[in-house]
């Protein structure tokens, strides 16, 4: 279970979430929404102990990463699956070598790394570009070594920060079918992203952020319709008059 209780984080006197509580079960599929500054990936940040909350508490399992030493927080991160917004590959690694890293990290016998880095290359499709480097592979296929890296270690918790910022829709289909997957392994999958068709074909749990606090978190899609309400809101109260001459998503 993870839990966050009345968390707020500040740099200086900027605020960038304020009073976030929620709870999420173990299994459960999360979309954190909301427009770019609203907090998203500051809240991933958070819950992987790579930042601090100004205040407030976060829980996982029922442990506060407030008071967890150094040594015990390593290795809960070895339970996260972390996905980066910019994927930061090995440069000088191949896939394969980028899936196994995580594993080496961990001393874990290069017979089983073996074994893992072959079954991962098969869940993510990516066999066939197994002694390729990052620098020839597109979007997509970064996405998915990321992806393949964050699993190689059978981790509980999944953690994605716009794993299809960078790609195109057809990838971005291939890359929510993965993430599907994994949720049905048994993983928490929780990814922060702007991406509404992705979050409109999972039609799962969606937490939306604006100005850092929660204004949803009910299941289901993107809810464009919110959207461009607010939108029409906003347009009806300005005083100009504004001739709108097409919308495309």
């Amino acid at each position: 279970m993870i839990e966050l209780i009345g968390i707020a984080k500040y740099y200086g006197k900027t605020k960038i979430l304020s009073d976030i509580s929620l709870s999420i079960a173990p299994g459960e599929f999360v979309c954190i929404t909301g427009p770019s500054g609203a907090g998203k990936s500051t809240l991933l940040h958070l819950l992987t102990g790579a930042e601090e909350a100004t205040k407030g508490t976060i829980e996982i399992d029922g442990v506060d990463l407030r008071i967890v030493p150094p040594r015990a927080l390593q290795i809960f991160r070895q339970k996260l699956g972390i996905v980066f917004q910019d994927y930061k590959l090995l440069k000088n690694r191949t896939v394969a070598e980028n899936i196994a890293f995580p594993l080496e990290v961990c001393d874990v016998p290069d017979a089983d790394i073996d074994i893992a880095v072959r079954q991962v290359l098969t869940i993510i499709d990516m066999t066939k570009h197994a002694h390729t480097l990052p620098n020839v592979l597109s979007g997509g296929e970064k996405a998915r070594t990321a992806i393949g890296r964050a699993i190689a270690h059978d981790p509980l918790i999944i953690l994605a920060d716009e794993p299809t910022g960078n790609v195109d829709p057809q990838q971005s289909a291939l890359i929510m079918n993965l993430f599907k997957k994994i949720n049905e392994s048994g993983a928490t999958v929780i990814i922060a992203t702007h991406d509404a068709g992705l979050v409109d074909a999972l039609q799962t749990r969606v937490i939306e952020l604006r100005d850092g606090s929660i204004t949803r978190d009910s299941k289901g899609g993107y809810a464009k319709e919110n959207f461009i309400k607010n939108v029409t809101a906003n347009l009806s109260s300005n005083t100009k008059k504004v001739k709108i001459t097409a919308i495309s998503s």
